[in-house]
């Protein structure tokens, strides 16, 4: 009985020495594809989806296509 015991705790060791790179690598990852999405707005800017509006720094950006690309247009100041 002694013996099952010892095998049961290296099969323990052994999946976790597997799961926390893992889960350190999955960790990492989704932060790098999450952080694009908070980005500061500004004219010129790659944006995501044509007529989106943004406020940033006290103007209103609105996404325009231009040629083939998407940018945020010049903003408009806006009113107090």
């Amino acid at each position: 009985m002694h013996s099952a015991q010892g095998k049961s705790e290296v099969v323990s060791f052994s999946l976790t020495r597997k799961i926390i790179p893992v889960t350190i690598s999955l960790a990492l990852v989704s932060t790098a594809f999450v952080s694009p999405a908070f980005a500061a707005v500004k004219a010129g800017a790659t944006c995501p989806k044509a007529g989106k509006i943004s406020v940033a720094s006290g103007k209103t950006f609105t996404c325009i296509k231009s040629g083939k690309k998407l940018v945020w247009k010049k903003g408009v100041a806006v009113a107090k």
